[in-house]
C-alpha cells in the first residue's frame, strides 16, 4: 500500500490529530494538567504511529534484511561486512536475538518519543506541537517531495503563530497558502 491512498489518508489523520491536539493545548495553557494530558495523548499518537509501522521512506527494507540477517549470522562476521555503525550493530543483533523487527522498530520509536517528551519538558514547549512537526518533517517529508512540503509547514506555522497572537484572519490565511505548496 506504499504510496496509496489508503497511507495518505493515515498520514493526514495522525498530522491532523496532532495539530488539534496543539491547538486545544495552547488554548488551555502551557502548564495545565490538561494540557499535559494532552501531550501525553500527542506523545502515545506519535510512538504509536511511527512504531507501529516501518514501511516508510526508502531504507526500511534495508534495514529489515540486515536485521533479519544478522539474527542468524556470527556477529563479528557480520559487523565486519557490514557499513553500519559498531553500536547500532550492536543494538540490531542483541535486540534480534529477543525480538522481531517491528518489535525492535517500536522500542526505537519509544525511545525516541521518550527523549523528544523530556527535551519538550525541559525547555517547557508542550510536545503535542513538537510532535506535530517533527511527524509532518520526518515521515511525510520522506516520502514526498521536500521542497514544496517545507514551504507548505512553513504556511502552517506562520498560521499557528497568527492563530496564538489572535490574528485568525492571517492564520486561516496561511492555512490556505499551506495547501497552494502541498496538499
Amino acid at each position: 500500500m506504499q504510496g496509496g491512498a489508503g497511507e495518505v489518508i493515515a498520514y493526514f489523520s495522525v498530522s491532523l490529530t496532532l495539530w488539534i491536539l496543539f491547538i486545544m493545548s495552547i488554548s488551555l495553557g502551557q502548564d495545565s494538567r490538561d494540557s499535559r494530558a494532552l501531550d501525553f495523548c500527542a506523545l502515545l499518537l506519535f510512538v504509536l504511529f511511527s512504531g507501529l509501522r516501518f514501511e516508510t521512506g526508502n531504507d526500511w527494507l534495508i534495514y529489515k534484511q540486515d536485521y533479519e540477517s544478522i539474527e542468524f549470522s556470527d556477529f563479528f562476521a557480520f559487523a565486519h561486512d557490514s557499513s553500519l555503525e559498531p553500536l547500532y550493530l550492536a543494538i540490531t543483533f542483541i535486540c534480534s536475538q529477543i525480538v522481531s523487527f517491528q518489535v525492535f522498530l517500536f522500542l526505537v520509536s519509544v525511545f525516541n518519543g521518550f527523549i523528544l517528551y523530556r527535551f519538550c519538558r525541559f525547555f517547557d514547549a508542550g510536545f503535542s506541537g513538537v510532535g506535530a512537526i517533527c511527524f509532518c518533517w520526518t515521515y511525510l517529508a520522506t516520502n514526498m517531495a521536500t521542497i514544496r512540503f517545507s514551504l507548505s509547514i512553513s504556511m502552517v506555522l506562520l498560521a499557528v503563530l497568527f492563530w496564538i497572537e489572535k490574528d485568525k484572519f492571517k492564520s486561516i490565511l496561511y492555512t490556505c497558502l499551506s495547501v497552494g505548496f502541498h496538499t
